[in-house]
């Protein structure tokens, strides 16, 4: 037997196949030609509807990799190389990767050598539900959580805090989540905390400089806070100095937008200049950011937002 009657065969067996199907005349009888000519139409309709399976599902297993939540989570970075001599991040890069979850998404974090802080903000943009993160260092935490045992997080032991949850993310280092300004909500705070990945990140791209004259006695690098993207725009980037890493003495400074309703009430090196009683903003003439300093006294905060120098070709400069 050849191919091609090994073909013919089994086409006329399965075109006899489908005469089982085909009902009888009134009289009784069946039209054979008349039967095996619809036969072969209902073979040919389903080749086509296999083709065309087999066609979607071929598409389906190409599309469905480059979709965004196919992709897998990125792997965790160990805390052992997270944390420097065991106790410290590195204080210009973050340690962290964070997801939008239970109706939050990241709005801002701050890097630190013992403690990182990531503020959230909500999905919703009617909605003014905050929460934060806070991450620390291996026995950096003020205290242990002592609440009652909630789900683990990551495979990690948890526990409920008041308004929020806590949960060690790696052996001796506890992360807890927040919820500002809200009733008790053990689920989103849990689906938040899930959302917190261990993973190195690379340093912290600062777009100005500051003349280390205008420190200040005894300060040191202690952080860097950065804006999440909105709108692909980051619209906030500064750093804060201090004598302790997680003291009240620190002193901010950095570039914003600015809003357009800052109107300004002063001259600080022949710029115009908003001042309050917090906070010292520069409004240089006819660019697209404003310099601000926040924090420490008010004749610290005018020498250092007068340090400033924006790096040229940043910030369409």
């Amino acid at each position: 037997m050849d191919r091609g009657e090994w073909h013919g065969s089994t086409r006329d067996h399965a075109v006899l196949g489908l005469l089982r199907d085909v009902e009888p005349s009134a009289g009784g009888s069946v039209d054979i030609g008349r039967a095996m000519r619809a036969g072969r139409r209902r073979v040919r309709r389903r080749r086509v509807a296999v083709a065309v399976a087999a066609a979607a599902a071929t598409a389906l297993a190409v599309f469905l990799p480059s979709l965004p939540w196919t992709r897998p989570a990125p792997p965790a970075t160990p805390a052992s190389q997270l944390v420097q001599d065991g106790q410290a991040f590195d204080a210009a890069a973050p340690a962290f990767l964070v997801g939008s979850a239970g109706g939050f998404t990241p709005d801002s974090y701050e890097t630190g050598r013992y403690r990182q802080v990531i503020r959230l903000r909500s999905t919703d943009p009617a909605s003014r539900a905050t929460a934060v993160i806070t991450m620390y260092a291996p026995g950096r935490q003020p205290s242990l959580p002592d609440g009652e045992p909630a789900p683990p997080v990551n495979d990690r032991p948890a526990r409920w805090i008041p308004r929020g949850l806590a949960w060690e993310w790696a052996p001796g280092a506890w992360g807890t989540v927040a919820l500002e300004d809200q009733t008790e909500d053990r689920d989103r705070a849990h689906r938040v905390a899930q959302s917190v990945l261990p993973r190195r990140g690379a340093p912290v791209s600062i777009p100005f400089t500051v003349d280390p004259a205008a420190i200040g006695a005894g300060r040191r690098l202690i952080g860097v806070v950065t804006s999440y993207p909105n709108d692909q725009v980051t619209t906030r980037v500064s750093v804060k100095y201090g004598t302790h890493d997680l003291a009240g003495d620190w002193i901010e400074v950095g570039v914003r937008q600015p809003r357009p309703s800052t109107a300004p009430n002063a001259d600080l090196s022949s710029t115009p200049a908003a001042i309050s009683a917090s906070e010292v903003l520069l409004l240089p003439a006819g660019k697209p950011y404003a310099i601000f300093a926040r924090g420490g006294d008010g004749p610290a905060r005018r020498t250092l937002a007068t340090a400033v120098t924006v790096n040229a070709g940043s910030l369409n400069t």
